[in-house]
């Protein structure tokens, strides 16, 4: 994109021009930097993708595809992640525990200048992009996505939930995931992580 005009993308298997939203088979986010998004179960090989770029004024534009695994996410542990300049990436965690009342998705840059973004969707086929759930800032330099009973998302048993997370810079980040519980059941020989807020009981 340049400065007199911002294309928007659309993209499609079967219309060989997408013009629109309407031709566009696959969420593509139109928030600053185009991005479309084509879930893992929509690619196979030799399939053919057509992409349309519509400009309302005259434009350059520069187009790339990047295919991207997903990361999996483990509770209570750290994740360390490399990041390129302008690199995405999509991680995933399915919370298997009942009795769930709230989770917190923490990411943490490795310094304060690095420009970072994450987002969430929920869904074992979701696509996140940048429309979605978006991260406030945290602490310790990074940027969290907290989810409760009262949130949009909710937290229940067996839901997946899918985060894109962007750095505008190369960065090393630490991703997290914790919880609280409702209720806990203490078995013997085995540890029991939990965290409670400032004012909390558990």
């Amino acid at each position: 994109k340049d400065s007199k005009s911002d294309p928007d993308l659309h993209i499609s298997s079967t219309n060989e021009k997408p013009s629109n939203l309407q031709d566009s088979e696959f969420s593509c986010s139109i928030v600053g930097e185009d991005i479309c998004t084509i879930p893992a179960k929509s690619l196979s090989a030799g399939k053919m993708f057509y992409i349309g770029a519509r400009c309302f004024f005259k434009c350059d534009y520069k187009i790339s595809a990047v295919l991207t695994g997903e990361h999996e996410l483990r509770i209570s542990k750290d994740y360390l992640v490399q990041f390129n300049a302008g690199e995405k990436k999509i991680l995933k965690f399915t919370n298997e525990l009942s009795f769930v009342k709230e989770l917190l998705f923490t990411a943490r840059a490795d310094r304060s200048t690095a420009k970072i973004r994450m987002y969430l969707k929920e869904g074992k086929d979701a696509t996140p992009t940048s429309s979605d759930i978006a991260a406030s800032d945290g602490w310790m330099d990074g940027v969290v996505i907290r989810l409760t009973n009262h949130t949009a998302v909710k937290v229940e048993k067996d839901q997946v939930y899918k985060l894109l997370f962007e750095a505008d810079d190369p960065v090393m980040v630490t991703f997290r995931v914790d919880m609280r519980f409702s209720k806990k059941m203490i078995r013997e020989n085995v540890v029991l992580e939990d965290f409670i807020n400032y004012d909390d009981k558990a």
